[in-house]
């Protein structure tokens, strides 16, 4: 997002009277000394010290001290370029606006976590001074200056820092510091004694463990005669992450299939994706297609899945529940009048489904599946429940405005309708009650549609059958 004259203005006044808010994240710069006359790549990190996660989108403005001052960092941001180390994370310069600033946009920080923006290819100006970036918060309107310091060398820690800041539990960050002058270094936890050679500013690292939750690191430069200065830097340990999405919204049907997408971090082992059917060890981060109704049982209406993570501060499980559309018997009926050969059509069952049982003139469909409720769906083709037992109708293609004739023939039912396109309302139509048998005329409509009978019986819900009617254009 880009500031306007104004806003640049407010936020330089703001910070001079010194009415500023504290801000959320913390920043500090690695190196916070740098040597003048060189190119130099410090690196701003951003962190977040509360262990609660953050939540939104972030903005933060990074006023730039760019000029001929000896407090400037910089005559020129030519060749300058900022790389995050989160992809997640944009940069936006503009070096040319008065004054320069970057704008850096990117998700909240979880709890304890951190981003680094390196400033690569800066040349530093030759005077020596003190260049103050300002930093201002969109979100929480806090504002806050950090300083790098450009000095010739001397006794000095110029920079000490652990990367990364946040680890897994049981893994090791890596101290790195540059000092200048004195004769050796003592690091703290272990009283670690590390010579120093040369005569220019001295870099030198080591892989430490990370034992507690927030681990204090404490050097200290140590000249011959034992006069010393000291720093303390801190690594943390993250909170065990796991998330679970999926691109799906709404119901889906039984047969649908999903993607699921998941990441984590800072766990102790690869999690773990658990389904209804078993848990399976995945990587880090990754993405998956499934069927979500396979692990469908019986009449219920949602799946859970979930990824499980262990770790400090765990284990975390996140969790996606699918819903499904409710199952639907379409139609189960005999093929034609001569009630021989059956056919069924239905959409939403459980894995399983539907089944068919009976004998001949005495068949029974069964289906489970999502909105059932605590029976399966039935349908029958004789005895004394009420049934649609035959549906056709004539011709089937038809064209747009052909007279189409429907027949059926039900068993238990004292009337009949019909509606042409599902959800749409219905007609009586007629209905021989002692043949149990009937037919009727439409006219086909411009599109191809699903014609709906309702039966009617005593005592007893109403039944339907759906039958598609193929409508194509009529040819020139």
């Amino acid at each position: 997002m880009e500031l306007s004259a104004d806003d640049l203005k407010r936020i330089v006044e703001t910070e001079a009277v010194g009415a500023g808010t504290d801000t959320v994240y913390q920043y500090r710069f690695d190196p916070d000394t740098l040597f003048t006359g060189v190119i130099a790549a410090p690196i701003l990190t951003v962190t977040n010290p509360s262990q609660d996660d953050g939540s939104g989108a972030q903005t933060i403005y990074v006023l730039m001290p760019i000029g001929p001052d000896p407090d400037d960092i910089t005559t020129s941001a030519g060749g300058l370029s900022i790389v995050a180390s989160d992809p997640q994370w944009l940069v936006s310069p503009y070096l040319n606006a008065d004054p320069p600033y970057v704008a850096l946009s990117g998700p909240a920080l979880k709890g304890l976590a951190s981003v680094r923006f390196e400033f690569q290819n800066l040349h530093v100006s030759a005077g020596k001074g003190a260049a103050a970036f300002l930093i201002k918060e969109q979100v929480s309107g806090g504002s806050v200056t950090r300083t790098i310091t450009k000095e010739a060398a001397s006794l000095k820690i110029n920079s000490f820092y652990a990367a990364p800041v946040t680890v897994t539990k049981g893994d090791q960050t890596t101290l790195t510091w540059v000092v200048s002058g004195g004769s050796y270094v003592v690091l703290q936890p272990g009283s670690i004694r590390r010579n120093i050679t040369g005569s220019g500013p001295f870099t030198d690292t080591l892989k430490m463990d990370v034992d507690v939750p927030a681990q204090n690191y404490l050097l200290q430069l140590y000249t011959d005669d034992r006069q010393f200065v000291q720093e303390v830097t801190v690594a943390f340990v993250g909170s065990v992450m796991a998330e679970l999405d999926t691109d799906v919204t709404g119901k889906i049907g039984t047969k649908d299939e999903a993607t699921l997408i998941w990441s984590a971090e800072y766990t102790n082992s690869d999690p773990s994706l658990i389904t209804p059917t078993g848990s399976t060890t995945v990587d880090m981060s990754g993405t998956k297609t499934v069927a979500p109704g396979n692990f469908l049982t019986g009449n219920s209406s949602s799946v859970d899945i979930s990824l499980k993570a262990e770790g400090f501060n765990g284990p975390k499980t996140s969790t996606v529940t699918f819903e499904f559309e409710p199952v639907e018997i379409r139609w189960f009926r005999y093929t034609d009048m001569g009630k021989t050969e059956t056919t069924h059509d239905v959409v939403n069952a459980a894995p399983g489904s539907p089944t068919q049982s009976g004998t001949s003139g005495d068949w029974t469909l069964t289906a489970y599946g999502p909105g059932a409720g605590q029976e399966p769906l039935r349908a029958y083709l004789g005895g004394p429940e009420l049934q649609v037992q035959v549906m056709t109708a004539t011709p089937n293609p038809a064209k747009p405005g052909d007279e189409v004739t429907v027949s059926y023939a039900t068993g238990n039912a004292q009337s009949a309708a019909l509606g042409i396109g599902i959800g749409q309302p219905t007609s009586p139509v007629p209905l021989d009650t002692a043949s149990q048998a009937g037919s009727t005329k439409i006219r086909a409509p411009s599109a191809s549609t699903t014609l709906v009978l309702v039966v009617k019986g005593t005592d007893t819900p109403d039944v339907s059958s759906q039958l598609d009617l193929k409508v194509v254009p009529a040819t020139a």
